[in-house]
């Protein structure tokens, strides 16, 4: 049976994780508030399943519980810094690129400005030489072409070099003029690609910076899930490891409990029986169809302050996988508050027990037709153990005997040694 119950586990752990992982989205949607109060809701409602489970192996269950409710929280976050981490080493490669762009641009801008500055100091060059070769041959005009010519073709010939040497001439110098202007462009040109670059180079320091801290928090946010991981897959074996005593403790519970009713049972049998053997008596004497007044006081008095934690009805247990009976109510309150007898009684036994710790159980007659019991459970210290008590009396003390995981009163009433809902009485 506990290989089963073995499988059974780790079967419902699995699918709570993959559960976990496919709600991850809806999750993260949903506002962090929100969350809060629906794990502190679920957590409530796991405390009341767990009522009359071993301290130890609740608080491992609980302890699974609560973690696998922060995975999905976990997950989302992990997956978001990777997200961001992805979105900015892309801006440092974009930058990056930008950069080396930038780079490349204004070194061709130098390259290209160089080539002009060259350019232009080999037009100067030759300006120069035209203008000493002017001032050397000043003067020389159309007349020094008639009068140093000794024939006409010499002198035809001479005008058309002439004209030939000045319009050489004024080319270079309107090519100079055309570099000089390129050479203003291109460092305008430079000046603002140097710029680019400066800019350029901030971002992409900028980019990295940002990249970097988005590594690390995908880092942190990873540790963070892997140590959630790892800490489930702990809870997980703790709970299995505990399995075969919470079998056994259950199981003493229920002979536990089954022994009670056996006994409350046969106490109501007697209790009936005088009863009906006390109204026989009573028509005998009073004549036929007559009842002997009721010795009931009314409802049962609250037993202790406080409100009701977890009621009376089945249950189904999320370790164990079975429904079982949660036979009575409890009712929340500090360790060591008084407990009251909820109505006048005998007491049936004032014992420890392993399930329900220190019990008192009260035979409180027949009431409205039927034989009651009352019994208070998980005390931590009586204040009676044998006798009769008043309605109201203080009989004992709250506190987390037995299969208790906090201090509560676990209150139960019993007709005719049926367990029922305390809820009727109260």
């Amino acid at each position: 049976m506990l290989p089963a119950l073995h499988r059974g586990l780790a079967a419902a752990i699995a699918a709570t994780c993959a559960f976990t992982l496919l709600t991850t989205s809806a999750s993260a949607a949903s506002d962090p508030a929100d969350r809060k109060k629906t794990v502190d809701s679920q957590i409530k409602e796991l405390k009341e399943d767990l009522a009359e489970t071993g301290s130890s192996l609740a608080k491992a269950y609980e302890a699974l519980k609560t973690t696998q409710a922060k995975l999905p929280a976990a997950r989302t976050a992990y997956d978001q810094a990777m997200a961001a981490s992805r979105t900015a080493a892309q801006t440092h490669a974009l930058a990056t690129q930008r950069l080396e762009l930038a780079r490349a641009n204004e070194k061709r801008a130098e390259a290209e400005l160089k080539r002009t500055g060259k350019e232009i100091g080999a037009s100067r060059i030759q300006v120069a030489r035209m203008a000493s070769q002017v001032y050397q041959d000043s003067g020389f005009g159309e007349m020094d072409l008639v009068l140093g010519s000794t024939t006409p073709q010499q002198f035809a010939d001479r005008l058309v070099l002439n004209e030939s040497l000045m319009d050489a001439q004024s080319a270079t110098i309107d090519r100079l003029a055309t570099q000089k202007a390129t050479q203003l462009a291109l460092e305008d040109q430079l000046s603002a690609l140097r710029a680019e670059a400066v800019d350029a180079e901030q971002a992409a320091k900028v980019a990295l910076v940002e990249a970097q801290a988005a590594e690390a928090s995908a880092a942190a946010a990873k540790a963070t899930l892997d140590a959630l991981a790892a800490e489930q897959q702990s809870h997980a074996k703790d709970v299995a490891g505990q399995l075969d005593s919470e079998r056994k403790r259950l199981a003493a519970l229920t002979k536990e409990s089954k022994a009670l009713a056996a006994t409350l049972a046969e106490i109501a049998r007697k209790r009936k029986a005088e009863a009906e053997r006390k109204r026989r008596e009573w028509e005998k004497k009073h004549g036929a169809g007559s009842q002997p007044p009721s010795t009931s006081n009314g409802p049962l008095l609250w037993p202790t302050a406080g409100g009701v934690s977890s009621p009376f009805g089945m249950r189904y247990h999320p370790i164990l996988h079975y429904w079982r009976l949660h036979a009575g109510a409890d009712i929340g309150g500090a360790c060591g508050q008084p407990i009251y007898a909820a109505a006048a009684g005998t007491i049936v036994e004032a014992r420890v027990t392993s399930g329900s710790g220190l019990r008192i159980v009260l035979d409180n007659g027949v009431i409205r037709g039927v034989a009651l019991a009352t019994t208070y459970n998980h005390l931590s210290k009586f204040a009676v153990t044998s006798g009769s008590v008043k309605r109201g009396q203080v009989i004992g003390y709250v506190g987390s005997t037995g299969l208790s995981t906090a201090c509560h009163l676990h209150f139960e009433t019993y007709e005719n040694g049926v367990p029922v809902d305390p809820m009727r009485w109260l």
